[in-house]
């Protein structure tokens, strides 16, 4: 079930980081060791231990740091799995909840202190995948509306002809409240476009510094 895929899924996220973690410690003494046999200063700076952690673990496909595409696909998979079938047991909402807090922290910490040094890329939101959320976010209300069909009396009862029109009326309906809903709530935020205001009066004012 999706509580066991949950739970599966977090064991594994903590696996792979105590993978790179122990790669890294493991090279970092052996280095120590050589270091003292050959009688040299066996110290470790900050940016060593930095560089080291990005040799084991960098921010790239098919590594032990994560990357970009695979970080994304792990949650995509979950939305796509929660909100496809979350409806056949609503508490799995909070336990996902709860799963996914403490994976981004996770993802944080392996950031932070085992990736270390990911060479840092300009973006204006998530890219494609914010076209892949949405795709997903439309196939799970066709899905949910033919859940209920099927799974909820006294709906599944009904006769079949019924159930297609119930089918194309419900999905009708939940795609007309998304559009309502888009169409009310601003894609940007109020504090990003007070931000983007001041960042274009600043670029206006440091240009005309520069002219004078």
């Amino acid at each position: 079930n999706l509580k066991t895929l949950y739970i599966f899924h977090f064991v594994l996220s903590v696996i792979f980081l105590l993978i790179p973690r122990a790669l890294t410690s493991a090279a970092w003494h052996f280095e120590l060791h050589m270091a003292k046999k050959r009688k040299e200063r066996s110290e470790y700076t900050f940016l060593q231990w930095q560089a080291k952690h990005h040799e084991y673990a960098a921010y790239e496909y098919a590594s032990w740091g994560g990357s970009h595409t695979e970080d994304f696909l792990e949650f995509a998979i979950s939305f796509a799995l929660l909100t496809c079938f979350g409806i056949l047991y609503p508490p799995m909402v909070f336990f996902a909840f709860v799963c996914h807090m403490i994976e981004y922290r996770l993802l944080a910490h392996r950031m932070v202190n085992i990736t270390c040094r990911p060479i840092p890329y300009g973006a204006e939101g998530i890219g494609m995948w914010e076209r892949v959320l949405g795709l997903i976010s439309n196939i799970a209300t066709i899905i949910n509306v033919g859940v209920i069909i099927v799974f909820v009396d006294p709906i599944r009862n009904w006769p079949l002809m019924d159930q297609v029109l119930a089918v194309i009326i419900g999905e009708h309906v939940l795609f007309a409240l998304k559009f309502l809903v888009a169409s009310v709530v601003n894609s940007t935020p109020d504090d990003v476009k007070a931000i983007r205001i001041f960042n274009n009066r600043f670029q206006v004012w440091l240009k005309s510094a520069e002219v004078v």
